[in-house]
């Protein structure tokens, strides 16, 4: 169970990466910077709110599950929204994923924190202390190696499309040497000296090769983080399955073993 709890919690952090990582790390690589990632801000923070109060609101005993069940198929629609950006994307086009993103990390975080506490109490008091450690370090180990991991998926992917696309970048080809043009007549009233305007035009386009590059490996991330969020559902899934199957095999077994008459009493 305490294996069970730490997974679980180190993979909701795991997956919440994707609002900290992916879609603001994708927007500020296309040139966005903190005053137009304001809004987008405060539609994170409106989420946040609704998934506290939605949470609170329905919490119980009974619901803990299913509230950690709807953050998981929130996080990965989410994903799902996010992962045909392209070059164009602006913070407006994120507006959908994000407050799903942020109404799941809020409302997850309860039921979790029941959870850890419960099956502590199951083995005593004393197992507090234990589970409190464990949290504290399931979410910050979480937060870092999130970022971590998506970072480096996202740097090779990135790595990948550059190296693939560049193979194509040949000078002799009409469209490439139309776009080389542009380049160059773009300069043309700033750098009079030809070789330098070549060199500065093919500079910039190998910029545009690496951003593509990179909206493509941002996709990526987004696609990885929708395969995990599905594969995580699904072992809740089958957890919830085979916690009913052993409550109904304890009750059988109890009714059972009870002398004649007493379950009726």
């Amino acid at each position: 169970a305490t294996l069970r709890f730490v997974v679980g919690a180190l993979m909701m952090r795991l997956l919440l990466s994707e609002q900290t990582y992916g879609a603001v790390g994708l927007l500020r690589t296309l040139g966005m910077g903190p005053d137009q990632l304001q809004p987008l801000y405060a539609v994170m923070l409106a989420g946040m709110v609704c998934g506290m109060a939605v949470s609170a609101y329905t919490f119980g005993e009974k619901t803990i599950v299913l509230q950690i069940i709807a953050s998981i198929v929130l996080i990965a629609i989410g994903g799902w929204i996010d992962h045909q950006s392209t070059r164009l994307s602006r913070p407006h086009d994120f507006v959908v994923s994000q407050f799903l993103l942020s109404f799941a990390s809020a409302m997850f975080m309860g039921p979790l924190l029941m959870i850890g506490i419960m099956q502590a109490l199951k083995h005593g008091p004393d197992h507090m202390i234990t589970f409190m450690v464990l949290f504290a370090i399931t979410q910050s180990l979480g937060g870092l190696l999130g970022p971590a991991l998506l970072g480096t998926l996202q740097a090779e992917r990135t790595q990948a499309y550059v190296q693939a696309t560049s193979s194509h970048l040949d000078a002799g080809n009409p469209a490439v040497a139309q776009r080389l043009g542009q380049q160059q007549g773009a300069l043309a009233g700033t750098v009079t000296d030809p070789q330098l305007r070549a060199a500065q035009g093919a500079a910039q386009l190998a910029q545009v090769v690496r951003r593509e590059a990179s909206v493509r490996a941002y996709n990526d991330v987004f696609t990885v983080i929708v395969a995990l969020a599905m594969a995580f559902l699904a072992w809740s899934l089958y957890r919830v399955r085979r916690a009913a199957v052993e409550v109904r095999r304890t009750k059988a077994a109890a009714a059972a073993t009870d002398p004649p008459g007493t379950a009726v009493a």
